[in-house]
């Protein structure tokens, strides 16, 4: 194994451990494994700066590049047909919906007096959360609708 390659494993290994946590707890619980690898990451942070020299560059490569390839690839399992039982009107109503958001972000920043960076910022992750958040949280009320039954 190259050497460049080692400095990467210790970091690699914590977040895969992780990883493996999140998968359990999600198929224990019955929850968006999503929402459990958060969960993991928020529990374990205290222990992840205590050792951050060791597992720090393994960390930093996969919160870059292998996050961004697993974004990409979970992007692409929205598909053409999916967007076809939507209706394309309600596809184009959400798009339009996110982007008046960010836009209304950069603008109360510049009400504000704050930088235009924040407001994207802050726009964005109101308009994207926001719309992710119903689509995390239907299993969880899938399953409080079937335990009342």
């Amino acid at each position: 194994m190259n050497i460049s390659l080692l400095k990467f494993a210790p970091g690699f290994v914590f977040v895969s451990f992780l990883g493996i946590i999140a998968f359990l707890l999600a198929h224990f619980f019955t929850l968006p494994l999503m929402l459990m690898a958060i969960f993991t990451g928020f529990c374990f942070f205290s222990q992840y700066q205590s050792n951050s020299m060791a597992i720090q560059p393994g960390i930093d490569m996969v919160g870059s590049f292998i996050l961004r390839t697993g974004v990409a690839l979970l992007g692409l399992r929205i598909s053409f047909q999916d967007v076809q039982e939507l209706g394309w009107i309600l596809c184009l109503a959400t798009f339009c919906l996110v982007l008046l958001t960010i836009l209304l972000g950069v603008g109360l920043a510049k009400l504000l007096r704050q930088e235009w960076g924040l407001g994207i910022l802050s726009g964005c992750a109101v308009g994207i959360c926001g719309v992710l958040q119903p689509w995390l949280f239907c299993p969880c009320q899938n399953l409080k609708t079937n335990n009342k039954a």
